[in-house]
């Protein structure tokens, strides 16, 4: 599903309102998915020392570095929506309606960074249950928000869906460790 989610809407943009405006979207992902990229591959080397503990100090781990994982990914964002104007004026002059909505990506790179972690202890902690609802999840809302806001809002519905998505997924992981905090956890949930 998620396949299928991360690149309907480019089907559903192209179809529905032209390839101009497909430009235009493509433009304003370049930048915060470079960033989020280059995040993932960062995340992996904090993981895979927080990951191998047992899940309660995998948590404690994540609780002594929760403000920083939120300050990198505030920095970050803040960096990319003050320089993603510079850079689309420069490389994509014709495209300068793509520094909003590339602006608005950039917004839940604030919460990619824990996301990001958070998902990847899950992973390798053999969370079976946690790991398919993390599949499933986002992609289900994705698409049908994809299909309700795209005619009407435009690529800006997809900025609506996209944050709101991040956001569900951090309510998820963190109402998971939370709850998982709290209780005596010894099941492979």
């Amino acid at each position: 599903f998620s396949t299928i989610a991360k690149h309907l809407e480019k089907i559903v943009i192209a179809q529905t309102l032209g390839y101009k405006l497909l430009a235009v979207y493509s433009i304003s992902l370049l930048a915060p998915e470079a960033i989020r990229n280059n995040l993932k591959s960062f995340i992996v080397i904090p993981t895979v020392k927080i990951g191998s503990k047992n899940f309660k100090q995998s948590i404690k781990a994540v609780k002594d570095h929760l403000f920083k994982l939120l300050a990198i990914g505030a920095g970050l964002a803040i960096i990319g929506w003050f320089t993603v104007p510079l850079f689309i004026k420069i490389l994509y002059p014709s495209y300068q309606e793509s520094i909003l909505y590339s602006q608005l990506f950039m917004l839940p790179l604030i919460l990619t960074p824990l996301n990001l972690l958070l998902k990847k202890i899950i992973i390798i902690q053999k969370k079976k249950k946690a790991t398919t609802f993390l599949s499933l999840f986002p992609s289900l809302p994705k698409i049908t928000l994809y299909l309700l806001l795209i005619p009407r809002f435009k690529i800006l519905g997809i900025a609506i869906t996209y944050i709101a998505g991040e956001i569900l997924v951090f309510i998820y992981l963190l109402f998971r460790f939370l709850e998982k905090n709290n209780l005596n956890y010894n099941k492979k949930a």
